[in-house]
């Protein structure tokens, strides 16, 4: 199979695995918000009811914005016909990692170029990169601001997906700890609340930082989160030769919002991804470009339609995101690593 077709199959396995849970269409929201499980032919952001719907804003700006965000879409889901929901989306990128912080130390042309593709440098690790005291701090702090939230009264996710890419898992820990208002999925039933999908990694190939741990490893470091049954022991996806472009991702993602509309009645849910991820997101609802820092969150109110002439705009391309920079800056970076000489 040809690695650029691992989007699509990806996000359909998923779906088929995700679509027999529990809670898969026999439950009703429990956010007191209307939302129900739709499978959509479109989806796309809502816009004006958060500023980040507005080019260049604050991703970490969530303070005050909530209550008219909730306020509107119970208003939204009580007048919306029978093809058409709301959710609300809480979608965070994970706090530093040192995978971070090598870029930083080598610089990006560098990094893309050579030591992305190692697992590290004798002084750092990236392989599945960790997160950093500065990157933990963070998710810690991302949490106060969502505490502060649910202190004034705000529904929290009942649901939160994230990665399996380690800063991610770890991000979503500390970010949502105590805040996930789990509903009961009924006697031996995994956990509602943490659920980790393949389909929300981060671009896939190439760089080590994105490329997963084995399962067993992650079952280990993360107890309390619930993994698929097809959740493969170790990286399926992941290669050396190949990196995965931004309209596959985003193509990737939309199938897997596509499948989480269709199977989960949650109101309100939580994602912890990656910045690549993110983009990939906004791009397949037609929200702005947002710039997230580490750490940061956006918040999405996304319309979800049911209707055979409601279709989505076309995501398209597939040739092997070979970064531009790294293209334009190559020889002079096997020439600063001592790789390569000047031609005679």
């Amino acid at each position: 199979m040809r690695l650029q077709d691992a989007a699509t199959v990806l996000a359909l396995s998923v779906a088929t695995v995700h679509s027999q849970l529990p809670f898969a269409a026999r439950r009703t929201d429990q956010t007191g918000l209307g939302s129900r499980p739709l499978l959509a032919t479109n989806l796309t952001v809502v816009p004006g009811i958060f500023r980040q719907s507005t080019p260049l804003a604050d991703d970490t700006s969530i303070d005050g914005q909530l209550s008219n965000a909730f306020t509107s879409m119970r208003r939204m889901n009580d007048d919306a016909g029978e093809g058409v929901t709301y959710k609300l989306l809480y979608v965070g990128r994970h706090g530093e990692g040192w995978h971070n912080v090598a870029e930083a130390k080598y610089t990006t042309p560098l990094w893309d170029c050579h030591y992305a593709r190692l697992d590290g440098d004798g002084e750092l690790a990236w392989a599945d990169a960790a997160l950093t005291p500065r990157g933990e701090a963070q998710a810690d702090t991302a949490r106060a601001r969502l505490a502060h939230e649910k202190d004034k009264g705000m529904p929290m996710p009942h649901r939160v997906y994230a990665s399996p890419l380690r800063r991610a898992l770890a991000t979503a820990e500390r970010c949502w700890a105590g805040l996930v208002d789990e509903a009961e999925e009924g006697e031996g039933c995994a956990p509602a609340g943490r659920r980790i999908r393949e389909d929300l990694r981060e671009s896939i190939g190439v760089h080590t930082c994105d490329r997963r741990s084995d399962r067993r490893e992650l079952e280990a470091l993360f107890p309390t989160w619930w993994l698929s049954p097809s959740f493969a022991p170790v990286d399926p996806l992941w290669t050396p030769a190949y990196r995965e472009s931004a309209a596959q991702q985003a193509l990737r993602l939309r199938l897997a919002l596509v499948d989480v509309f269709a199977t989960d009645p949650a109101g309100v849910l939580g994602i912890v991804a990656h910045g690549g991820t993110a983009s990939a997101l906004f791009a397949a609802v037609g929200h702005p470009s947002v710039e997230m820092r580490t750490g940061g969150v956006v918040p999405l109110l996304i319309r979800a339609t049911a209707d055979p002439t409601a279709t989505m705009s076309a995501i398209v391309g597939g040739q092997s995101d070979i970064p531009s920079a790294c293209r334009a800056a190559l020889v002079p970076c096997l020439l600063q690593l001592g790789l390569c000489k000047t031609p005679a």
